[in-house]
């Protein structure tokens, strides 16, 4: 058994609001990494598997969405933990409107570790990825990709459907990869966060503190 950190990517930028599924933005790509293996896996590369896109939307169709959906289930089944910062509140429910499979998805949900949700539970409110992430002394989550044009840029998760839709799918992908190699660092959020599915256990609140709740 291992940790699997799993994240999704936009296809199409959103206007800011409590709830940006609402706008339907579609899958873009996702990443999967697993404890121990030396690369992440990307799903999918518009470039390699053109077929599984809509040309109009660039976001994936349901049949690439089922196959992320099926690569996260083979990874649960045997034995792996999936791990995600929020994905009970956004992956799995975009995966979910995607895949029209919500009770496939709910399942997955209730079997992985959703790191954000943990810290709802106990401090009664959302902590941001950055916040975590700063707390624990690992990089915010930026990452630095090259353009098609060979300029190296930093972009944010809120810019990356931007460069999708500019046809920067490489970009867009490294920069999914990089956060679920964040991800994969999240152990050590992990670590710190391990006693709080039980509120009440000991030095609950201590670690919390540690990540800045």
């Amino acid at each position: 058994m291992a940790f699997v950190a799993f994240d999704v990517e936009i296809a199409k930028p959103v206007p800011d609001g409590p709830d940006i599924l609402a706008h339907r933005p579609g899958i873009a790509c996702a990443a999967i990494a697993r404890e121990g293996d030396e690369r992440a896996s990307i799903l999918f590369d518009p470039s390699d598997a053109p077929e599984l896109f809509e040309p109009a939307t660039k976001a994936l169709t349901r049949d690439g969405s089922l196959r992320i959906l099926a690569a996260l289930e083979a990874a649960a089944g045997r034995g792996d933990t999936l791990v995600t910062w929020n994905g009970a509140g956004f992956d799995f429910r975009l995966l979910a409107d995607e895949t029209g499979r919500h009770a496939e998805c709910a399942r997955l949900v209730m079997a992985s570790v959703d790191m954000m949700f943990q810290v709802l539970c106990d401090r009664g409110h959302p902590l941001s990825l950055d916040a975590a992430l700063k707390g624990a002394g690992l990089p915010p989550k930026m990452a630095q990709v090259t353009l098609r044009s060979g300029e190296a840029v930093s972009i944010t998760g809120a810019e990356a459907p931007v460069y999708w839709q500019a046809g920067e799918y490489a970009a867009v992908a490294a920069y999914c990869v990089d956060l679920v190699h964040e991800n994969d660092a999240r152990r050590v959020l992990l670590g710190l966060l391990e006693q709080v599915p039980h509120p009440a256990g000991a030095h609950a609140h201590e670690h919390l503190h540690k990540l800045g709740a």
